[in-house]
Order: C-alpha cells, then structure tokens, then sequence
C-alpha cells in the first residue's frame, strides 16, 4: 500500500518540467499569434483609412461592422436548434414583439439614426450621399 504523504522527488520535477514545457509551447504560440494579428490588424486600419480618405464615416462604418457581427452570433446561436425548440423560439419572438416598438427599442433606433438624415429609419437600404458637408 502506498503512502499518500511520501512524495517522489523525481516524480514531481518530471511533472514540473512537463509543464513548464508546455508552458513554453503556448507562449510560443501566442507570441505568434499576436504578431499575427498585429499584421492583421495594421491592414485593417488602412482599409478603414483609405474609406475614410474617400468620404466614408468610419464610426458608422465600424458600428455596421459590429451589428453584422453581432446578427452573424445571433444567428448561430440559433442555428442549431431542432425544429420543436426553432418552433418555440419563434412564437417566444412573435410573442415578444419588435424591440424597435418598444419604448428602449425606438430609443435605440432614434439613437443610431444617421446624423442629418431627418427621414432616416433603422434598416434603411436606400443610397446615402456618405461624403461629409462640413
């Protein structure tokens, strides 16, 4: 019968330097990864440049980017349901109504309304002069 309070000595630096290694391995990794990244992310802030260069409002352009994002996740989120629970998600949606209806809703819609288009409504599809009339 073994001993739980005796402890190899061996044993545990061989786990130690198991696990420093791996340690390693991931630093490694994410050394790579942020220099990844960072090139990534140096190509993105010159695209957004060069829309801005060309009349673009790129905060509004950054806040379409994050609600495509943000109706990518809502869809996956959904996406696998069986068709009983997708059933009783859209009547628990129907049931709830449009949020842009509700009081924080049409804040929200008036909120991120285009500044300087009156007429503008959330989901607008129609052309919009993008160049700035400062």
């Amino acid at each position: 019968m073994s001993d739980k309070n005796v402890i190899d000595a061996e044993m545990l630096a061989d786990f130690i330097k198991k696990i420093e290694k791996k340690d390693q391995e991931k630093a490694s990794l994410h050394g790579k990864y942020m220099q990844d990244a960072g090139v990534i992310s140096r190509a993105k802030a010159k695209v957004l440049a060069e829309a801005k260069s060309q009349g673009v409002d790129v905060n509004i352009l950054k806040l379409k980017l994050k609600e495509r994002e943000l109706e990518r996740r809502a869809a996956a989120l959904t996406a696998d349901l069986d068709e009983e629970d997708e059933q009783t998600y859209e009547q628990y949606t129907d049931a709830l109504g449009d949020l842009a209806n509700l009081p924080l809703g049409e804040a929200a819609v008036q909120r991120d309304k285009p500044k300087g288009m009156p007429g503008a409504k959330a989901g607008d599809s129609k052309v919009v002069d993008l160049k700035k009339t400062h």
